[in-house]
């Protein structure tokens, strides 16, 4: 192994743990949060906020193709050891998204205004608040989309430990915000939403800052490179599609559920999706210290070294979202009850299903990675599109026919296998990385293992109901199966062997 591949796994190392750290800490302060937002703004206010939040989040499908774009230039340029490309990326991408928040904020004064008071199903007494608080959410979100050029600028850099610092502050001043509800006499849903934007506005001037004073490249500059922008411009449009997918497919699922269920389903798909997101983000730590190593070997043109990454992002990420899973998915009941003072109706079934998903979504994530590499996203974003798109079409045809609403999250589960497929395929086809070799080593590997810890952990679970054993047992026992499975049947043996002696290491000191 060469010096430079010792020393980028050796970073690999220390940004993965740090993102860890970061991520662990996040996540107890979300959960806890979440606990009390549900606590005090109630299940219909939280419902509320949900639907009107997620119509917003819709308008990120242009932000989140640009986003994109900006970290793959960036990162490319850096592997290309071109410092010039980098400032002028950065000067062309805030030029861009400045003119795009021009435009989302007229659209969403227009349309969004439209349709919030005369298409969602929000109960008129709380129509002024909902109202408010969309009116916070656009602002808010003009704030994020231009935090994103410094944002990838770290990531480019792999600068982790300023997003460690600057996540953990957000999650602390947002547990704090919610606190305070219970001290206010104004509306706490407006109080709230008005709370989220201050935050918003804190941390959109704290990255510039550091940005500012560590690195060159994030100073502003005019560009009139018109190369560039129609580089930028041609690879976010064809990134637009797979954006707009995912974010119309899940705020569409959202309005779906609000359509036939109301605002109560609506909080519990937002309770559900803040436990998918906060476990799979503690995931996408290790995937988000790798992606840069593969676009920068990407750029070097080291086939085998992204190759490996590829391979070995896909299926570690897969394995510890596993070790979390499991426990979580078979001791749902108790963890709810636990965590939430009221737990809303169906919570349990929409938790475990939507973690689910998650689990099957972790193993693209590097696929992803390779191909914006290459800069060939042509079809895979348009395909994408198609496929997330077509949950709304499903998921609508199977709660017209009846069908409780489970069912329309175990459509978007078999749904986004499918897109696993195809992506791979397209993998395949513009990197030569051999989708079969995948499939057979990775996916069918990891989802094995994944059947015997869970149905090993949900037999235990039963025997120690059976003896009338505290559920913290079995949530214990559910970790010991699962870390063992993993640990014997999932993870190569010289990577076993390096973990045995760092830990005979340890015990000898």
């Amino acid at each position: 192994m060469s010096t430079q591949t010792t020393e980028n796994n050796k970073r690999i190392a220390k940004n993965t743990i740090i993102l860890y750290a970061r991520t662990l800490f996040v996540l107890a302060v979300k959960l806890y949060t979440s606990r009390l937002i549900l606590k005090y703004l109630g299940v219909t206010d939280y419902g509320i906020y949900n639907i009107v939040a997620s119509f917003i989040a819709m308008f990120t499908l242009l932000n989140g193709a640009l986003t994109t774009s900006i970290q793959r230039f960036l990162t490319y340029s850096l592997g290309e050891k071109n410092e010039q490309k980098m400032r002028n990326v950065f000067s062309a991408s805030l030029t861009i998204l400045f003119f795009l928040s021009l435009l989302i904020v007229i659209i969403a004064e227009t349309i969004g205004v439209w349709y919030v008071n005369c298409k969602l199903n929000i109960p008129m007494n709380r129509l002024e608040a909902a109202n408010w608080v969309y009116q916070f959410s656009i602002i808010t979100f003009v704030m994020e989309v231009i935090t994103v050029p410094y944002n990838s600028i770290l990531t480019a850099f792999e600068n982790f430990k300023a997003f460690a610092y600057f996540d953990i502050l957000n999650a602390i001043l947002s547990l704090l915000l919610v606190i305070s509800i219970r001290f206010i006499s104004w509306d706490s849903l407006i109080f709230y939403g008005a709370g989220l934007l201050l935050i918003a506005i804190l941390i959109r001037f704290l990255y510039s800052f550091y940005c500012h004073k560590n690195y060159d490249c994030s100073h502003f500059k005019i560009v009139r490179d018109k190369s560039l922008y129609k580089s930028l411009f041609s690879f976010s449009f064809f990134s637009f599609f797979g954006n707009m997918g995912n974010v119309i497919g899940e705020g569409g699922i959202n309005i779906v559920i609000n359509l036939f269920f109301g605002v109560t389903l609506n909080a519990t798909r937002g309770i559900s999706t803040q436990v998918s997101n906060a476990v799979g983000g503690f995931i996408r730590s290790f995937t988000t210290a790798l992606n840069p190593q593969i676009t920068k070997n990407y750029a070097e043109g080291n086939k085998e070294r992204y190759t490996k990454l590829v391979f070995y992002s896909a299926k570690y990420s897969f394995l510890l979202l596993t070790l979390f899973l499991v426990p979580v998915m078979v001791n749902v009941h108790y963890i709810l009850n636990l965590w939430l003072t009221t737990v809303p109706p169906f919570c349990e079934i929409f938790v475990q299903l939507m973690l689910l998903q998650s689990l099957i979504h972790i193993l693209f994530n590097p696929i992803t990675t390779i191909v914006n590499a290459t800069g060939n996203i042509k079809q895979y974003q348009i395909g994408t599109f198609i496929i997330l798109i077509s949950n709304i079409f499903f998921i609508y045809v199977v709660y017209e026919a009846g069908c409780a609403a489970y069912i329309g999250i175990i459509v978007q589960c078999i749904i986004t296998f499918i897109q696993l497929l195809f992506s791979m395929f397209v993998m395949q086809k513009v990197t030569c990385i051999n989708a079969m070799s995948f499939f057979r080593n990775v996916v069918l590997h990891v989802f094995c293992i994944f059947a015997i810890c869970f149905i090993f952990s949900y037999g235990c679970k039963y025997y120690l109901m059976s003896i009338d054993w505290h559920p913290l047992i079995s949530i214990l026992a559910s970790i010991i199966i699962t870390t063992t499975v993993c640990f014997f049947i999932g993870i190569s043996k010289n990577i076993k062997e390096k973990i045995i002696t760092l830990l005979l290491k340890k015990i000898k000191k």
